[in-house]
C-alpha cells in the first residue's frame, strides 16, 4: 500500500499541465524580396506559464496570394501587399501583421560619366519601387565589374582611371 501512494504522489507532482493556455507568434517586420524567408517564432504555454513543446501551432497566412508558409515553417512574400500570419492551437491563436513591399523596379541613372581627373565622387541615387510605383526604403548594394576603373565608397562612385565598367545596383531581389 505504501508503494502505491508513493508512486501516485510522484506521478501527480512530476507531471506539468500539458493543456495550452497561450499561443504567441513573434514579430515579422517588412519583407523586400521574394527570396527572403523568415523563420516564425512561436511559443505555447500552459496556465502556469511553462513552455509546452507539444502541440505545435498550425501556421497560416491571409490572404494567401500575398505570402505563404513554406514546408520548413518559414514565411515568404509572393507580391506586394499586407497580410496577417496566424499561429493556432485549438481555439487559441496569435496573429501578427506582415508587410510585403517587394522591389519590382529600380529607378536610377542608366549611364554615368566621369571626366578624369576633375570629376569628384559621384553620389549614387538608386531607388527601389514596389508594384504600385512607391519607393521602398531599402538600401542599394553596388558591384563594379572592373574595380581598376571605378569603385563605390560610402554610396559614391569614385573613378580611378580612364576606362569603361559596369555598375550594378541591387535592391531587394532586383538588379
Amino acid at each position: 500500500m505504501r508503494h502505491r501512494l508513493l508512486t501516485l504522489s510522484l506521478l501527480l507532482f512530476g507531471c506539468k499541465d500539458q493543456i495550452p493556455a497561450l499561443v504567441e507568434l513573434g514579430p515579422l517586420g517588412t519583407h523586400h524580396s521574394r527570396d527572403q524567408e523568415t523563420a516564425l517564432t512561436t511559443k505555447v504555454q500552459n496556465k502556469a506559464g511553462e513552455a509546452l513543446l507539444e502541440p505545435k501551432p498550425t501556421l497560416s497566412v491571409s490572404p494567401p496570394e500575398v505570402a505563404v508558409i513554406t514546408q520548413a515553417g518559414r514565411v515568404r512574400c509572393l507580391k506586394t501587399g499586407e497580410a496577417v500570419v496566424s499561429a493556432r492551437v485549438g481555439t487559441l491563436s496569435s496573429e501578427r501583421p506582415l508587410s510585403c513591399r517587394l522591389v519590382e523596379h529600380i529607378r536610377g541613372p542608366k549611364t554615368l560619366r566621369a571626366i578624369m581627373p576633375e570629376t569628384p565622387p559621384i553620389p549614387l541615387r538608386f531607388v527601389g519601387l514596389d508594384g504600385d510605383g512607391k519607393a521602398v526604403d531599402v538600401p542599394a548594394k553596388f558591384a563594379v565589374a572592373d574595380s581598376t576603373v571605378a569603385a563605390v565608397s560610402d554610396g559614391k562612385l569614385v573613378a580611378s582611371k580612364v576606362g569603361t565598367t559596369t555598375l550594378t545596383a541591387t535592391i531587394g531581389d532586383q538588379s
